[in-house]
């Protein structure tokens, strides 16, 4: 039986594929890092990594261990772009999912 925590994953995986398919196709975008967080109390070993498939196509993956049950469990995805002063300001995209509504 596979591990629920394995669905979780594969959910926000799938949501960022459609988000790169949705936006504009004459606007190119690249993923070069991702930045996960976790509760100290719930989650260890939290490693996150983006390993490009092709020139195109780049994959985030997410990977914890989990020291109690998760419950009321959310998905917070924040975009942001480097500006011309080589900081990242928000860009277009913060979206906050509760996991139970969509499972």
């Amino acid at each position: 039986m596979m591990n629920p925590n394995i669905y979780n994953i594969i959910f926000i995986l799938g949501f960022w594929r459609l988000l790169q398919v949705c936006v504009n196709t004459e606007m190119v975008f690249k993923t070069t890092n991702i930045v996960c967080t976790g509760n100290p109390k719930y989650v260890e070993n939290v490693i996150c990594s983006v390993k490009a498939r092709n020139w195109n196509n780049a994959v985030a993956y997410m990977d914890c261990d989990l020291v109690l049950p998760l419950q009321n469990t959310t998905f917070h995805l924040e975009v942001f772009k480097k500006g011309y002063n080589n900081r990242y300001h928000p860009f277009l995209v913060n979206v906050m999912i509760k996991m139970c509504d969509v499972m």
